[in-house]
């Protein structure tokens, strides 16, 4: 009798640590690091192979020729905060016998310690379920999303969707008086290139360029009159500065210069612009 219970002991003993250890432990971790959050749902490590989390959806906030969509400034913020520097394990899922998607990026579902990511993301209405074949978590990843759905949670809040539409469309207003309120349009910054000068413009879009972030009036920064403002960050991060400007009507004072035929003006303070609103 004694024998058996040593014996039981040692097997609850030997089984015991696999209980202990969430899920994704058992599986076949790929451990890399976050170079950088490319947007809410996608990443580069430091080897630079770009992931993307499989399974989820977030709003689209860096394609050139796309306005940043509802929430999608949000979900990048959201990401970049949790994953930059970090380093990550990357579970494949064992239903999937493509890796890639179409543009080369690497298709997982990817673990922070013990925090799944791709499951908090829609659990958090941070993006939505998404899929075109069978996946491991279908069941669950589709159940927390009508929860997420039911609990007006980020995408889904629809009062703060209308907020943040009545805002832009409140700043645009605003920008449309500019040329005739003591401020030049963005769109004329072209005609005072090597001219001081005071402007009004709405941030459509930022790039993070290394020690500089860029600042653009247009959807599209390739558009002949988009007017670009070069921050140097100093001790500022992207996401603050990203935070502070994108989606917000600004005022920025400098000198013109002409860059690949386009304007732009370098501030070498982010401090030395203000937001109007």
């Amino acid at each position: 009798m004694e024998g058996l219970i040593k014996k039981r002991h040692l097997l609850i003993l030997f089984f015991l640590p696999i209980f202990l250890f969430p899920l994704h432990a058992l599986a076949k971790c790929q451990y890399v690091v976050v170079k950088r959050v490319v947007d809410g749902d996608t990443f580069l490590t430091k080897s630079g192979q770009r992931v993307r989390l499989l399974g989820v959806d977030t709003p689209e906030s860096v394609i050139n020729s796309r306005p940043v969509q509802w929430f999608g400034k949000q979900a990048y913020w959201w990401l970049s905060e949790r994953l930059t520097g970090k380093r990550v394990c990357l579970e494949r899922d064992p239903n999937r016998a493509v890796n890639l998607d179409k543009y080369g990026r690497l298709l997982r579902y990817v673990w922070l310690g013990k925090s799944f990511l791709n499951r908090e993301i829609i659990a958090e209405g941070i993006g939505r379920f998404y899929h075109r074949e069978p996946l491991q978590y279908d069941g669950e990843f589709r159940r927390l999303q009508f929860k997420a759905i039911k609990q007006g949670k980020g995408i889904w809040d629809i009062n703060a969707h209308r907020s943040w539409l009545k805002q832009k469309i409140e700043r645009l207003k605003l920008l449309s008086s500019c040329g005739s309120n003591g401020y030049l349009c963005p769109w004329d910054a072209k005609d005072y290139i090597g001219k001081k000068i005071r402007v009004m413009l709405y941030v459509n879009k930022t790039h993070d360029a290394g020690s500089k972030f860029l600042l653009n009036s247009e959807v599209d920064y390739r558009a002949w009159d988009n007017l670009t403002v070069v921050v140097y960050k100093g001790r500022h991060s992207s996401v603050e500065l990203d935070r502070k400007f994108w989606g917000h009507l600004i005022e920025v004072r400098g000198t013109v210069r002409l860059y690949k035929d386009r304007a732009e003006i370098v501030v070498k303070n982010p401090d030395e612009i203000r937001v109007i609103k």
